[in-house]
């Protein structure tokens, strides 16, 4: 349902020189992708042509070299998106992306994902559930401030902690509203490209899942259910095994808990990647979260 924007850049390169057939060769190499991994090419997806290097169309349309394409430039549809929605209002996750000490104050840097910080509150860094409390804040363009919203990357000051106390993928919560700590939980998988070593993945198959600031091995435990790619609908047997382009519900297991949320409860700590040898293989977002 998020609108994106796709950029088609070098259009301007000799090979090329602003062709439409080679535009449109893109887009339909591009579009199955799409629409493997949930996105709906007519009404969620925006296309437009751009030379970076010249800036025709970044700014200011491309005129007479691009005359097939009567869409606005690129900074026009960037100013059209609807804002995320950040929720101000819901429970404190910042993920740690970093952590330091600075003038004898443990500081740690990150995103503030979903809730408000206001320096004094009482606060608790997961999964460790260290009681700190917030020394000050730090934003890089205001400088310091009393009070920092969702969206906001920051930099905490905490009273009564070491750094040695907290790693990255670390989330700091509210006092008494905290984030859960999984060892396994419920997800739904994307399958995107899998190796050509291990063309099918199947229960007990590893891998190493990048879920906000975290990184950590985890093993596909169990294959719930699979997507019909067609009607949308899952099925009621449960499949032996799944292969690129596949949407299959799992249950994976963490070497190491980690801090998430369901998909549904905080987006930003519910969504995440699987990699295998440096590649991407599955996008997925977090279903079910039995805490520890």
């Amino acid at each position: 349902g998020l609108k994106k924007d796709i950029v088609v850049n070098k259009m301007d390169e000799q090979s090329v020189e602003w062709s439409q057939e080679r535009y449109s060769a893109i887009q339909k190499k591009f579009t199955p992708f799409l629409k493997s991994v949930g996105y709906n090419p007519k009404t969620d997806i925006s296309w437009v042509p751009v030379s970076g290097y010249t800036g025709a169309n970044i700014k200011k349309p491309a005129g007479d070299a691009c005359p097939w394409y009567t869409g606005p430039p690129l900074l026009t549809l960037l100013d059209d998106l609807a804002p995320l929605n950040r929720n101000s209002d819901g429970p404190v996750r910042l993920p740690v992306l970093d952590r330091y000490k600075d003038k004898g104050t443990t500081v740690i840097l990150g995103k503030l994902e979903s809730g408000t910080l206001r320096v004094g509150d009482k606060v608790t860094l997961m999964p460790n559930k260290k009681p700190t409390e917030v020394a000050f804040l730090d934003l890089d363009e205001a400088g310091e401030v009393d009070v920092c919203r969702a969206g906001e990357i920051l930099t905490v000051g905490l009273k009564d902690v070491d750094v040695s106390d907290i790693s990255t993928g670390f989330v700091l919560c509210g006092e008494t509203n905290e984030v859960p700590v999984c060892a396994e939980f419920e997800a739904q998988l994307a399958i995107i490209e899998l190796l050509p070593t291990k063309p099918i993945l199947s229960a007990g198959y590893s891998a190493v899942i990048h879920v906000h600031t975290s990184t950590e091995e985890v093993v596909v435990e169990d294959l719930i259910s699979v997507m019909n790619k067609k009607t949308r609908k899952v099925s009621s047997r449960k499949p032996t095994f799944v292969r690129k382009g596949d949407i299959v519900t799992v249950k994976i297991s963490c070497e190491r808990p980690i801090c998430c949320e369901t998909y549904k409860a905080v987006p930003q700590l519910g969504r995440f990647t699987l990699r295998d040898e440096g590649k991407t293989i599955a996008i997925g977002k977090i279903t079910n979260t039995p805490s520890i």
